[in-house]
């Protein structure tokens, strides 16, 4: 159209990118196919164009600039940008393969050689098997990449005071790796991922939770013009770390994993009847959402988990973390030992160091998977939707 309109190059024209599908004719009648799509790609145009123009609004660039794949476009556009604003040079390439300023390595070394973990413990479950879906793992794992590295000593990312504090140097190859080079980049790729989050969440941007949901593709996608395969490789450290300390936490509340990998768990509930393995697993994951810790203020075994002030104190705690600031008996009875005989006091599948159920106090045990179903059901903790927390209970007895 434009080659037989020459008008058209007056005017800045934006072209619809076409689909892949679009090429799927069929060898007899195909023009009657071709007339559809194009009819419903003009009937779909304005819309395509308003979406476009946000999209430019968004990204800061004219609407004629975005390339087929915008996502990919849009994410190094903005990269780009936060790197220029901290002062760091950028490696665009055309080809996948990062400009380190005429760095001639080996070609192997720009290889994204990461192998994705899978997990598999063969067996017969004959209880009910349940699969949870693992979503924004990249993005969680480089949203706590400090802690992680924090857990490694440093190891992945290094310390920023180890790189800006103006000490003299002694030898500044000595431990100075491809992670801790691309480090400073990977904690701007950090910044703006956080920015994104803010923008998804607080105002509801579609562009920036796109970004989020691509984060891992963008990332290690060699059409990418700011590809460097050492971010990808850290990222991917971090997501071992942080998918190592997710089962480890599904270990640790009873969980029995029969299959995992980076997106999705299988679990072994270990009950039989459905609606007990649907409130097992509404409260595993409310547990890991929101995990219970106990912590102290420092020093060890000078405070208890509770005390009967009245007859039928009941207090149950359950998948916490105890610090070591909780004494090895766990609960005091204030003196009063006719309240032991009508308290219950209880734990069920605690940990940490303050956790130590051979040292309890002898009237305050350890809950089985039976006993402890119904505390942990939604109408326990709300019995009444309309007064939360109000509603009266009889108290429990063992």
């Amino acid at each position: 159209m434009k080659s037989g309109i020459r008008a058209l190059d007056d005017f800045p024209c934006v072209t619809i990118p076409s689909n892949a599908r679009d090429s799927h004719y069929q060898v007899l009648g195909w023009q009657q196919v071709a007339a559809k799509i194009g009819m419903q790609r003009c009937a779909a145009s304005s819309q395509w164009l308003n979406d476009r123009i946000s999209l430019s609004r968004y990204a800061h660039v004219p609407v004629g600039t975005f390339e087929l794949d915008w996502l990919v476009f849009t994410a190094d556009l903005i990269f780009s940008r936060a790197l220029r604003d901290q002062q760091q040079v950028l490696w665009i390439s055309d080809d996948g393969v990062p400009d380190l300023g005429g760095i001639n390595e080996e070609d192997t070394c720009f290889a994204d050689e990461v192998h994705q973990p899978v997990l598999t413990y063969p067996g017969a479950y004959r209880k009910i098997t349940v699969e949870l879906k693992i979503h924004h793992l990249a993005v969680n794992a480089l949203l706590k990449s400090n802690q992680v590295n924090e857990m490694e000593g440093g190891a992945l990312l290094g310390y920023d005071q180890d790189m800006h504090s103006g000490a003299p140097v002694q030898n500044e190859h000595v431990g100075f790796d491809e992670d801790t080079a691309c480090a400073p980049a990977f904690r701007v790729l950090k910044q703006l991922i956080q920015r994104c989050l803010a923008d998804a969440v607080t105002f509801g941007n579609v562009y920036a939770d796109a970004i989020l949901q691509h984060l891992y593709r963008w990332l290690c996608s060699p059409e990418s013009k700011l590809h460097d395969p050492a971010p990808h490789r850290i990222l991917h450290k971090v997501m071992q770390k942080v998918f190592a300390l997710l089962l480890a936490e599904f270990r640790k509340l009873g969980a029995t994993i029969i299959f995992a990998n980076f997106s999705k768990v299988i679990i072994d509930t270990g009950k039989f009847d459905l609606s007990a393995a649907k409130a097992y697993c509404d409260s595993l994951l409310k547990t890991l959402q929101k995990r219970c810790v106990i912590t102290g203020v420092g020093g060890t075994s000078y405070a208890y988990l509770g005390r009967p002030w009245g007859p039928f104190g009941r207090v149950v705690y359950a998948y916490t973390y105890v610090d070591a600031c909780i004494n090895h008996v766990g609960w005091d009875n204030l003196g009063k030992t006719e309240n032991e005989r009508s308290a219950c006091f209880y734990e069920y599948r605690c940990y940490g160091p303050g956790s130590c159920p051979s040292k309890r106090v002898a009237w305050a045990r350890e809950l089985i998977d039976e006993e402890a179903e119904q505390f942990l059901m939604h109408r326990f903790i709300d019995p009444d939707s309309q007064r939360p927390w109000l509603a009266q209970r009889i108290p429990y007895s063992a």
